[in-house]
């Protein structure tokens, strides 16, 4: 099994660099073009199907590149953005948000604050996506087009496993830049040292 990972194009507010959480903001001209290239190069990966995000971002750039590869397509909630603070703070930027509040991201502390989405809840998302694709893909190749946030966390699964923590997550967003429209592939297969079928990072954010 093959997981292509598409973070979705532009937006306003990424172009501002302002936190957008869950909002529906649709792409701008340079997020539509940015799709239109990533389908030209998606074509060489034989994709079987597309899971795609439900908020507008994700599903317009899915349904962009679908105008390119004419595959089966269905929206997925397990793939929405990881809502890590509160709606408040939606549109605002790191300096209107505050250092205090983004502290809050940074600690292994997992109470739900506000209308933000735990840790824990993100982690059980990218678990049941995990075990979703296994149980009804596990010899198709998959694309998905979602957010910077759970692929992360999908990745931190893989380096981590049990011990991934809130903490290593926001060391996560800190370290690994994912571009609009980059492509990862996750690929479930033997590992060379025991053997045992896992998901495993091939690559990360080919641009």
């Amino acid at each position: 099994m093959k997981i292509y990972l598409v973070r979705h194009g532009e937006t306003a507010f990424n172009a501002e660099k302002k936190y957008l959480g869950q909002t529906d903001c649709p792409l701008t001209d340079n997020g539509i073009k940015q799709s239109q290239l990533v389908a030209e190069k998606l074509k060489k990966f034989n994709i079987d199907l597309i899971y795609f995000s439900p908020i507008k971002r994700a599903e317009q750039t899915a349904q962009i590149i679908n105008k390119y590869l004419e595959k089966p397509s269905f929206p997925l909630d397990h793939l929405v953005e990881w809502k890590m603070l509160p709606t408040r703070f939606e549109g605002m930027t790191a300096s209107e948000i505050g250092e205090q509040n983004i502290k809050l991201i940074k600690n292994d502390d997992d109470v739900i604050f506000d209308d933000a989405e735990s840790f824990s809840s993100l982690i059980k998302r990218c678990r049941h996506l995990i075990d979703h694709l296994k149980t009804n893909h596990i010899n198709d190749s998959i694309l998905i087009v979602t957010h910077d946030n759970f692929c992360r966390a999908l990745f931190g699964l893989i380096f981590h496993k049990e011990s991934f923590s809130k903490s290593l997550m926001a060391d996560l967003i800190d370290n690994i830049s994912l571009d609009h429209t980059g492509i990862s592939l996750l690929e479930y297969s033997k590992t060379r040292l025991t053997n045992k079928e896992m998901l495993k990072l091939i690559f990360w954010n080919l641009t």
